[in-house]
């Protein structure tokens, strides 16, 4: 599993280095099939995999318009043109540019890209087999449905900012009151989680295969708020790499993009341009602090929700790096014209003389170009 979410896939497994990676239509595929995991076995962790999935790599793999995605994405990507994919599949083809077809012949993707968000919604609540609800996927949304034995129609509003906020409320309108079993998934992250209702805190049933099952009397205008605490952690990967990650989202190094179209005949238009996406920005920096300290130096800046916030993130990562000046784009031995984002770099101790520089990182979703998985300076 990359740290996007989506297995490591370019047609056979592979690794989980910072280069892996897999196609866009890996993850409607994934997605999809663990939805219907978590219907058959109701177990909160295809829940996890699948906002992990949606929220990291699924929007991490497309244009923010919406008008191209890629067919290989990884979680180093640091140029992404018609020359620089490094899958292995697809050497130094194009298959890693943003496209409104990624694959020209090959239309996977393009018939894919559309679906995991669908997969995300449909997933969102289900019913029991007592007639209870079931909160499996957060978002805003409404729901009607006939709950409990009897059949009682109610009608529940979540609200919430999540996956950038941490409370989650359920109001439940009926027309009197009603009984039936309210479960809410537990994300295996969170550590800490804490119920209220109706503003005050209600204490947790016990978390059986990743939900909290609460069985009550609900009456009108009920709200149940569910707090999920975000903390930062890391995440380690080959070659010394650390990732960053707070609740469901991994963070990255957003690095600048200098897009230039490309028109391709029979697979682009003017209208729809194939895009060569060259860092615009410095991108080669290692964690500069020793990773028993880095988690007290991450600072987390929250704002108000934003009208698109995978383009404006609400939520910001501050991290003390350090520049890697001799970590540059590798050059195709057989072509050396065409760059490529290169591996890890084999750091030396105390070898990097740099200055330590606070920069903001954001959630990878937000992300064209990135940088995901840091080396250890």
């Amino acid at each position: 599993m990359l740290i996007d979410g989506i297995p490591s896939t370019s047609e056979d497994y592979r690794e989980t280095t910072s280069l892996d990676s897999h196609e866009t239509c890996d993850i409607s595929d994934h997605t999809w099939t663990w939805g219907y995991l978590l219907m058959a076995t109701g177990d909160g962790v295809w829940g996890d995999r699948i906002e992990r999935a949606c929220f990291n790599a699924g929007l991490g793999a497309i244009k923010k318009d919406w008008r191209a995605h890629q067919y290989f994405s990884c979680p180093n990507q640091v140029l992404a043109t018609q020359s620089s994919c490094h899958a292995v599949l697809a050497y130094g083809k194009g298959w890693m540019s943003y496209r409104p077809n990624s694959g020209h012949g090959v239309a996977c993707c393009g018939g894919n890209v559309h679906r995991f968000l669908p997969n995300y919604v449909i997933r969102m609540w289900m019913i029991d087999s007592e007639g209870g609800l079931a909160a499996t996927l957060y978002g805003a949304s409404k729901l009607r449905v006939q709950v409990g034995p009897g059949k009682h129609p109610v009608e529940i509003h979540e609200e919430t900012d999540y996956p950038f906020g941490e409370e989650i409320h359920f109001t439940v309108n009926s027309e009197k009151p009603v009984s039936f079993p309210l479960s809410l998934r537990i994300p295996r992250w969170c550590h800490n989680p804490s119920l209220f209702l109706n503003d005050k805190q209600f204490a947790l049933p016990p978390i059986e295969n990743g939900f909290a099952r609460i069985n009550r009397k609900f009456h009108p205008g009920d709200r149940i708020t569910l707090v999920l605490p975000m903390k930062t952690a890391l995440s380690y990967w080959p070659v010394n790499g650390i990732g960053i990650e707070r609740g469901p989202l991994v963070y990255s190094l957003p690095i600048k993009e200098d897009w230039a179209p490309v028109v391709e005949a029979k697979w682009s238009t003017l209208d729809f341009p194939e895009w060569n996406a060259n860092p615009a920005s410095p991108w080669n920096y290692g964690i500069a602090v020793d990773e028993t300290e880095i988690l007290s130096k991450i600072e987390a800046k929250s704002t108000a929700m934003t009208s698109d916030p995978w383009v404006e993130p609400p939520v910001t990562l501050t991290v003390p790096l350090r520049k890697i000046p001799d970590w540059q784009l590798r050059t195709d031995i057989k072509d050396p014209n065409i760059k490529l984002t290169p591996p890890l770099p084999q750091i030396a101790e105390d070898s990097i003389k740099t200055d330590t520089e606070k920069i903001s990182v954001v959630p990878y979703g937000a992300t064209h170009l990135r940088l995901t998985i840091f080396p250890e300076t």
